[in-house]
């Protein structure tokens, strides 16, 4: 059966753009709870302009943050669900909802530059020299501050992944958030942190063995 309303449509869809990720499908559940609170339940598909994509953008750019929390979502939160917006509106013209593909005339909410922390080489060298009882960990984090690499990157590293040439070490891998493909040089004290290599398929910080001796960085 044709849906009419356009809300009900991305609520449709929502179930089956997850794609396995709960992150995803929160983000796809909030942007529906969002334009439902924008347009109400009954927008029908024809009613569906450029204004109204525009002004849902502005929506959302004071939109409140959800459950308990107070004050407005932040503009790179508000980037993520205006581009789900945009998909939906995609998919609706794909499935004959739309006539025209609004979503290739929508501009995008820019990203708004953010400020990262990082740890200083004194830090990091309390970091060393700090004990811990599980050596995998401390290994983990003082390799993540080497090479920036996210966590969800580091815990699914594979010896395969990790090249070394004469005295250069490179990683090559796919990121999991991103999916691309990344060649990166990496330090001999990035390397020291990751043990004594093993089977190609073995995970880097996987029981890595304790580790004698860190080098002041």
């Amino acid at each position: 059966m044709k849906l009419t309303a356009f809300v009900d449509y991305i609520a449709e869809i929502a179930k089956k753009n997850h794609n396995g990720s709960k992150s995803n499908a929160l983000t796809w559940s909030r942007t529906h709870e969002l334009f439902k609170l924008f347009a109400g339940n009954i927008l029908p598909f024809g009613k569906i302009t450029l204004k109204t994509a525009e002004n849902f953008k502005t929506f959302l750019l004071s939109s409140p943050c959800s459950g308990n929390k107070s004050g407005t979502i932040s503009q790179n939160t508000a980037v993520t669900y205006f581009a789900t917006f945009k998909a939906a509106l995609h998919q609706a013209f794909i499935d004959e909802y739309l006539t025209i593909d609004l979503s290739a005339r929508i501009k995008s909410i820019p990203e708004q530059e953010t400020r990262r922390e990082y740890l200083t080489i004194e830090d990091l060298n309390i970091l060393v020299a700090t004990p811990c009882d599980r050596p995998v960990l401390k290994n983990a984090a003082l390799f993540s501050a080497l090479t920036g690499l996210r966590h969800c990157d580091i815990q699914k590293l594979c010896w395969k992944e990790i090249q070394i040439d004469g005295e250069q070490a490179r990683l090559n891998f796919t990121q999991q958030k991103t999916k691309g493909v990344e060649y990166m040089p990496i330090s001999a004290q990035a390397l020291y942190f990751c043990g004594e290599p093993r089977k190609p398929n073995q995970r880097v910080f996987e029981d890595c063995p304790t580790l004698r001796g860190f080098p002041v960085l």
